[in-house]
Protein backbone atom coordinates (compact mmCIF):
# COMPACT_ATOMS: atom_id res chain seq x y z
CA UNK A 1 0.00 0.00 0.00
CA UNK A 2 1.18 3.31 -1.23
CA UNK A 3 1.60 6.31 1.16
CA UNK A 4 -1.20 8.92 -0.03
CA UNK A 5 1.59 11.58 1.02
CA UNK A 6 3.84 10.25 -1.39
CA UNK A 7 1.02 11.90 -3.97
CA UNK A 8 1.99 15.09 -2.31
CA UNK A 9 5.03 17.34 -3.32
CA UNK A 10 6.70 18.40 -0.16
CA UNK A 11 6.12 22.03 -0.90
CA UNK A 12 2.31 21.33 -1.26
CA UNK A 13 2.25 19.55 2.15
CA UNK A 14 4.21 22.11 3.84
CA UNK A 15 1.02 24.08 2.57
CA UNK A 16 -2.07 21.93 4.30
CA UNK A 17 -3.06 23.06 7.89
CA UNK A 18 -3.63 19.94 8.84
CA UNK A 19 -4.50 20.73 12.32
CA UNK A 20 -7.65 22.74 10.85
CA UNK A 21 -8.74 19.98 8.24
CA UNK A 22 -8.12 17.26 10.61
CA UNK A 23 -10.36 19.20 13.52
CA UNK A 24 -12.61 20.81 11.15
CA UNK A 25 -13.88 18.10 8.71
CA UNK A 26 -13.06 14.91 10.68
CA UNK A 27 -13.60 15.98 14.21
CA UNK A 28 -10.21 14.28 14.97
CA UNK A 29 -6.57 15.29 15.85
CA UNK A 30 -3.60 16.23 13.56
CA UNK A 31 -1.88 13.11 14.37
CA UNK A 32 -4.45 11.31 13.03
CA UNK A 33 -4.76 12.74 9.94
CA UNK A 34 -0.87 12.62 9.86
CA UNK A 35 -0.92 8.63 10.54
CA UNK A 36 -3.79 8.29 7.76
CA UNK A 37 -1.30 10.63 4.83
CA UNK A 38 1.72 8.81 5.76
CA UNK A 39 0.24 5.22 6.55
CA UNK A 40 1.55 4.99 9.89
CA UNK A 41 1.94 1.66 11.04
CA UNK A 42 -0.40 1.83 14.49
CA UNK A 43 -0.84 -1.44 16.49
CA UNK A 44 0.04 -3.50 13.57
CA UNK A 45 -1.74 -1.93 11.64
CA UNK A 46 -1.75 0.12 8.53
CA UNK A 47 -4.25 2.78 8.70
CA UNK A 48 -4.65 5.31 5.25
CA UNK A 49 -8.01 7.64 4.25
CA UNK A 50 -10.92 5.14 3.07
CA UNK A 51 -12.41 6.12 0.16
CA UNK A 52 -15.34 8.25 2.05
CA UNK A 53 -12.31 9.90 3.76
CA UNK A 54 -10.31 10.61 0.73
CA UNK A 55 -13.35 12.50 -0.40
CA UNK A 56 -14.05 14.21 2.75
CA UNK A 57 -10.24 15.24 2.18
CA UNK A 58 -10.73 16.59 -0.85
CA UNK A 59 -13.82 18.39 -0.51
CA UNK A 60 -12.08 20.26 2.23
CA UNK A 61 -8.72 21.01 -0.15
CA UNK A 62 -11.16 23.02 -2.57
CA UNK A 63 -13.33 24.24 0.64
CA UNK A 64 -10.20 25.82 2.13
CA UNK A 65 -8.88 26.90 -1.54
CA UNK A 66 -11.95 29.05 -2.27
CA UNK A 67 -11.97 30.65 1.05
CA UNK A 68 -8.32 31.74 0.66
CA UNK A 69 -8.68 32.52 -2.96
CA UNK A 70 -11.91 34.98 -1.90
CA UNK A 71 -9.31 37.04 0.62
CA UNK A 72 -8.29 40.09 0.19
CA UNK A 73 -7.08 43.03 2.17
CA UNK A 74 -8.87 46.72 1.59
Amino acid sequence: MTALRSRISDEDYKLLPLSFIAKHYFGKSAAWLSQRLNGTLVRGKTYTLNEEQKRIFNEALQDISLRIGSLHLD
